[in-house]
């Protein structure tokens, strides 16, 4: 598909390590003990990957990279939330690790953050009309996506997705027994957003 960056997840290894993967440099963090239950990670195109400063992993959930090229910084991170009804410290500290990547970042460069959120953020707009659109989804928030909801709106990061409106087949991440939702979301700042032309779902293949 022609793609500078990826971010995936739900890769059953355990370990940080970096990998060549034909035009891709890839960054992958996991689980350091027991069970490899998830693991996600970051393929950057190689003529990209020459302007990478730095790259944390912050934890099995969480891992980031900054690049930097002609005055231009940019932090792009990959994700994997817990699921719905997680324990609540697990969640908590999921939130921490995001709020520490962003608040320690320079609020004049640009920041991504991608991947799977285990979130709804549902069908309301207010109090959050400066982070989600008017393309919501046809339900109301769940637990996770209220947290999503008020850290982006704390953080000034739009969720990317409910900005476009598409047929369902380019929304909907998810359908299962009669029901479909959309799980995965790009935030970005909001100055970043306004450059942003597009973001979709593309099926299977």
């Amino acid at each position: 598909m022609h793609l500078d960056v990826l971010g995936v997840n739900d890769i059953r290894v355990r370990g940080d390590n970096e990998e060549k993967v034909g035009d891709y440099k890839v960054y992958f963090t996991g689980v350091k003990k027991g069970r490899a239950e998830y693991r996600l990670g970051l393929f950057i195109r190689n003529t990209i990957a020459r302007n990478i400063v730095s790259v944390r992993n912050v934890n099995e959930r969480v891992v980031c990279l900054d690049l930097a090229d002609e005055g231009t910084r940019a932090r792009i991170g990959s994700v994997y939330s817990p699921c719905e009804g997680a324990d609540e410290d697990e969640v908590d500290k999921f939130f921490e690790a995001l709020s520490d990547i962003v608040v320690r970042f320079n609020s004049k460069d640009r920041i991504v953050l991608m991947g799977d959120f285990n979130a709804r953020v549902g069908n309301s707009t207010e109090g959050y009309e400066r982070v989600i659109g008017k393309c919501e989804e046809d339900m109301e928030a769940n637990g996770n996506g209220k947290r999503l909801l008020d850290f982006c709106a704390s953080m000034g990061l739009p969720v990317t997705n409910i900005f476009f409106k598409h047929k369902a087949i380019h929304r909907y991440i998810w359908e299962a027994r009669g029901t479909r939702s959309v799980i995965d979301y790009i935030l970005t700042d909001l100055k970043f957003r306004k450059s942003i032309r597009n973001v979709r779902v593309f099926q299977a293949f």
